[in-house]
């Protein structure tokens, strides 16, 4: 029988593993791209002043390239793990899927191999009615 990969999988992992895969799913996301874009632009806007706010970080924004780089160097270790654990699941998918068509080719050679055994019985028994047809 075959078994459902993505329950074993899911057993299997650790609650940093399910971490990482909420944070890559939501950081992937299109909801995210624009979230963070408003974050940019407000940042942005409060370090022209347009608030009331002294600007803090003046053009050429060297806090918020700080903050992008610190960011980006955690987000992408975070999305490769989270693909890492991905491919795992195929491998094991895949493997799974091989031992399905293995088995299944089996099968299908022991049918044909029954079939050709009754062909020829088949012909065996014709060949007797026509010879005692004959007498």
């Amino acid at each position: 029988m075959a078994k459902n990969v993505n329950e074993e999988y899911k057993r299997r992992e650790s609650i940093s593993d399910r971490l990482a895969d909420k944070i890559a799913t939501y950081v992937g996301s299109w909801g995210f791209i624009g979230f963070f874009f408003l974050l940019i632009f407000l940042y942005i806007l409060l370090n022209f002043g347009w608030f009331g706010v002294k600007p803090f970080d003046c053009y050429p924004y060297v806090f918020l390239n700080l903050i992008l780089a610190v960011m980006a160097s955690i987000q992408a270790p975070i999305i490769m793990m989270s693909q890492n654990r991905e491919a795992k699941r195929d491998r094991l998918r895949s493997e799974q899927d091989y031992q399905v068509n293995v088995r299944a080719e089996q099968e299908i050679q022991d049918v044909q191999e029954h079939l050709h055994r009754m062909e020829d019985r088949i012909d065996e028994l014709l060949k007797e009615v026509k010879r005692l047809q004959r007498k």
